[in-house]
């Protein structure tokens, strides 16, 4: 509270020289907010930590450091990067006191701003004072830019570049996607949706009652049945209804009975009543009928119409850009990304014209269905220096194994696969075609002939690429196969099956005493035997009562939970009281259930850093990530 409140003060002008104890209690009580916040909230935290005099002594000592530290509106600048996306830079300032930068998607709740124009809720509406009701449904985390390797560099030059009192932060381009629950018969809701290692969840609900009117108009009063819905790989796979006794009920999406009509609602409680409000004005049914044919596809939501739009603007979303500090306070700097100028082309030797466009060709739709699924560019024709999207769409029972795009002369053009499951490369100053690659789901490649080096037979494995080794090992061992005939995908991000399946291969795929004792794995699934073994010993946990959810992406401190417990089963691991720290500058994001699992992997070795002295633990594993702790874990253990 305290850090926030010097963050708030210095945006608002005041010096720093003045922020004393006294001047924070006035901004407090005065200031913060349109009402005495200091009464609201702080004075009970004051009195919980010993009374006002225990902390003006401890804060009079810290007061002066934490405002020094605080990032100040004048030391940001943003610039935009040719081909999308923009840079901030913050000056003047810690990277530490830096703790995001991110492009952020609101959605208006027309809903909430009806309820508050009650008459009887006049009460709650200075709460809210002139603030336009609406909630995040979305944020694009912004990437720390570093361009030193303690590999290549050095820890000394790691150790200037963390002191250094300048940072920036790369954004992507910014753009009104988000997901959306696409229902039984095509239409598309905009959703509030929390990302989570066993999926994504988005809530919805359906109201109690419906009598109220409001200016002529039906209102809904909002007493909610609050529902779950979680998606693995864009599919519908459980769904979660709220009890009334406090907690949540399991039921798989295919076993439900009966319909129930839900709506998209917010899933943060407001201080009104802790109720939820609804995002989208229409609903959908729900049922077992429809369960195959509800998805959540990542697409552009801002034309989506049933959203309320309370401005009439004709824009029920805005986007914002905020820079969070270490306090959690986020300032607003949308503003200054938007005035951020394109660069202009360099165009040498020629009459100053703009640089050609030229086609981004991608297969016709028989090629499409031939080749078990499709694939969109975001652009038809795009100027050499770009950025061009793809979205790859498989077919039923395929996924997308990887884009190949190419010149005419056959040239090779680098593409990165993004977090949303999109591609994305940087347009030449030449056409180029666009071929995906499908796989179908749950059928293991043949492994060759084991001894061959791997880059003679996965075209995407090179000699050169820190991984080699340890597909070579992974693929020589018969703990990995590729995706295809001729690749790897050593990038893509790596399923709880896969893992589990690459452990039960290293202990001589040992027989259980029975089936896996999850709903979602069949027992024809080429990870079943692997599933079953690993949750009879222990190895693995479900991902709720009865589900394992075997194609949800792995982090990488679940694979050291796995792993960690495979070595606790075999007598090994920490004994007896042991205590040091991780030497990452992210070591605080560690979930609690992960960290003896960490600090064991990483002393010897098996899990390392990320670059930049990070450990990423929240981050998806890659399949060429899981073949190196693999192979560090045999030679440990």
């Amino acid at each position: 509270e305290t850090g926030r409140g010097v963050s708030q003060m210095t945006e608002k002008g005041i010096p720093k020289s003045e922020i004393t104890y006294d001047r924070l209690k006035k901004y407090w009580s005065e200031e913060a907010r349109s009402y005495d916040y200091w009464a609201f909230r702080i004075q009970n935290i004051v009195d919980q930590l010993g009374g006002e005099d225990a902390v003006r002594n401890w804060l009079e000592l810290n007061l002066e450091q934490m405002a020094e530290g605080v990032i100040l509106r004048d030391n940001i600048t943003a610039a935009a990067i040719r081909g999308g996306g923009y840079t901030v830079t913050i000056t003047d300032s810690r990277k530490q006191m830096v703790d995001g930068v991110d492009v952020n998607l609101n959605a208006e709740l027309p809903a909430l701003q009806a309820y508050l124009d009650l008459p009887e809720n006049a009460d709650t509406k200075w709460f809210y004072g002139d603030e336009l009701p609406s909630i995040r449904i979305g944020a694009t985390k912004g990437e720390l830019v570093c361009d030193v390797d303690p590999q290549r560099d050095g820890n000394i030059a790691l150790i200037k570049w963390l002191n250094d009192t300048t940072c920036e932060w790369k954004l992507p381009a910014i753009e009104e996607k988000w997901y959306a629950v696409q229902d039984a018969g095509g239409a598309l809701h905009v959703a509030a949706a929390e990302l989570e290692d066993d999926g994504i969840y988005v809530c919805t609900g359906y109201p109690e009652v419906v009598t109220k009117m409001v200016d002529g108009e039906p209102y809904l009063e909002y007493e909610w049945h609050i529902v779950y819905l979680q998606f693995v790989d864009g599919k519908l796979l459980n769904v979660y209804f709220q009890q009334d006794s406090g907690g949540y009920r399991s039921v798989a999406a295919s076993d439900l009975t009966g319909e129930l009509e839900v709506t998209p609602v917010t899933s943060v409680m407001f201080f009104v009543s802790n109720y939820y409000f609804p995002i989208s004005e229409k609903s959908f049914v729900l049922s077992a009928d429809t369960a195959d044919s509800i998805s959540l596809v990542y697409t552009d939501v801002s034309n989506i119409s049933d959203i309320g739009d309370i401005t009439g603007d004709g824009k029920a979303l805005t986007t914002q850009v905020t820079l969070r500090n270490i306090y959690g306070y986020e300032m607003d700097i949308t503003d200054l990304v938007a005035e951020a100028v394109v660069p202009a082309p360099d165009h040498r030797g020629g009459g100053g014209s703009a640089p050609a466009s030229n086609p981004v060709n991608v297969p016709a739709a028989a090629a499409s269905a031939a080749a078990h699924g499709s694939v969109k560019s975001s652009a038809a024709s795009a100027r050499a220096g770009d950025k061009v999207t793809l979205t790859v769409i498989p077919d039923e029972g395929y996924q997308a194994a990887g884009v190949t795009v190419a010149d005419a002369k056959g040239n090779v053009i680098p593409v990165t696969k993004n977090a949303d499951g999109t591609y994305s490369f940087t347009m030449p100053s030449a056409a180029v075609t666009v071929m995906p690659e499908f796989t179908e789901i749950g059928t293991p490649v043949d492994p060759g002939t084991p001894g061959g080096d791997v880059s003679d037979r996965f075209k995407d494995v090179k000699r050169d690429a820190w991984y080699h080794d340890a597909v070579q090992w992974a693929v020589d061992k018969g703990v990995m196969n590729g995706v295809s005939g001729d690749a790897f995908a050593p990038d893509d991000t790596a399923t709880r099956a896969m893992v589990v399946t690459m452990l039960w291969r290293l202990a001589g795929e040992p027989s259980s005493s029975g089936p896996a004792p999850f709903t979602d794995v069949s027992s024809g699934a080429w990870y079943a035997g692997a599933v079953a073994w690993a949750a009879e010993t222990g190895a693995v946990n479900g991902t709720g009562a009865d589900t394992f959810s075997p194609n949800a992406p792995v982090t990488r401190e679940q694979l050291a939970a796995i792993l960690y417990r495979y070595v606790q089963a075999q007598g090994k691991g920490f004994t007896g009281a042991w205590a040091f720290p991780l030497d990452f500058s992210d070591a605080a994001s560690v979930s609690e259930w992960a960290d003896e699992a960490m600090h064991w992997m990483t002393m010897n070795g098996i899990i390392t850093g990320t670059g930049g002295g990070t450990l990423a633990p929240r981050e998806n594993a890659t399949r060429a990530q899981i073949a190196a702790m693999f192979m560090r874990f045999c030679e440990e253990t």
